[in-house]
């Protein structure tokens, strides 16, 4: 991988570029066949060195996580099979090149928005969940890796949603005259109409709405319409429209600190899991495809896994700091 490729996600990580190139390293090591208890040794020595080792170490593990986000076809296809066959750092480092930023830089959250989540009002680490009340009494629940800013004055009760997902119940306003209350975020404008809603803003540039009680009014900022979504429904949208609209799942367990799931692919279900920690969970197709129910506690995502592996015919490896693999029982 070019030098200048690699500063630019040394930038994006917020570490130094020889620690990225050593980061990068590992993860070649770790798709080769050869590797083995010694490096799970060595690995967790270099991680042990400092913070800036442990930062450059998750963000590599983005890879994983967009590998089905990634435009070009064949790019994807090659580093999906660099898990399957031995390579050289030279071959994997080409694949990581033909990827480059586009992958762990054009998917991800970009410094910028995470300077802005930073200096949020109020914000959530990765795992956490924060519930609270409004200068206006309505209630306010952050899921984990979320952000808001407040704007709560004399004319408006705005919410700004940077990223992550929120939980909303409205209260009436105490002042008179009545304020309008409303969600913006950078895809669209949500005006509740006494209600209880959930919305998530993802880091690929979608957003989704599902309407617990009442109603919201939803206008993506390109689109010269807004559409009224009632309760028990989910809405997914961009800025230029409304793309879907169809009834909702339980949402809102997230709150109480549970995933809920009705024969859902076990690959979303890693995916939503994943989101409440830190590193990766990495599957492998015919894991993905296996169906799940049940109820799932998101603050203790171990025991999530250790649950998953009891029910279902699959082995849960997590040898590695941040690197949780699952694959299939043979």
């Amino acid at each position: 991988m070019a030098d200048t490729q690699v500063q630019q996600l040394a930038d994006r990580a917020g570490v130094s570029q020889p620690v990225m190139n050593e980061a990068l390293g590992w993860l070649v090591q770790l798709w080769s066949n050869d590797n083995g208890a010694q490096t799970d040794i060595d690995l967790q020595r270099w991680l042990a060195r400092g913070a800036e080792q442990q930062r450059a170490w998750q963000w590599v593990h983005s890879v994983h996580q967009r590998l089905d986000a990634v435009a070009d076809p064949a790019a994807a296809q090659g580093l999906r099979a660099a898990h399957k066959a031995a390579v050289t750092r030279r071959q994997a480092l080409q694949l990581l090149s033909v990827l480059g930023v586009g992958l762990l830089g054009g998917y991800g959250v970009s410094q910028s928005d995470w300077s802005r989540r930073y200096r949020a009002d109020i914000r959530t680490a990765t795992g956490e969940i924060r519930a609270l009340t409004l200068p206006d009494g309505s209630a306010l629940t952050l899921n984990t890796a979320s952000a808001v800013n407040l704007n709560f004055d004399a004319v408006q009760r705005q919410l700004v949603l940077l990223g992550g997902e929120i939980l909303i119940e409205t209260a009436a306003d105490p002042q008179q005259p009545v304020r309008p209350f409303a969600v913006t975020t950078e895809l669209a404008r949500l005006e509740p109409l006494g209600t209880r809603f959930v919305v998530r803003q993802t880091d690929d540039g979608r957003g989704q709405l599902t309407v617990l009680e009442g109603a919201v009014r939803l206008r993506p900022y390109q689109s010269s319409q807004a559409q009224v979504i009632d309760a028990g429904m989910s809405a997914h949208y961009s800025a230029e429209r409304i793309d879907a609209v169809e009834p909702a799942q339980p949402r809102a367990a997230w709150a109480e600190g549970r995933l809920v799931v009705e024969r859902q692919p076990l690959g979303q279900v890693l995916d939503e899991l994943n989101r409440y920690r830190s590193g990766v969970i990495q599957y492998s197709p015919e894991v993905a495809q296996l169906r799940v129910s049940g109820t799932f506690p998101v603050r203790h995502t171990d025991q999530a896994l250790s649950m998953l592996e009891s029910a279902l015919p699959i082995e849960v490896n997590n040898r590695l700091p941040f690197w949780v693999s699952v694959k299939k029982i043979r």
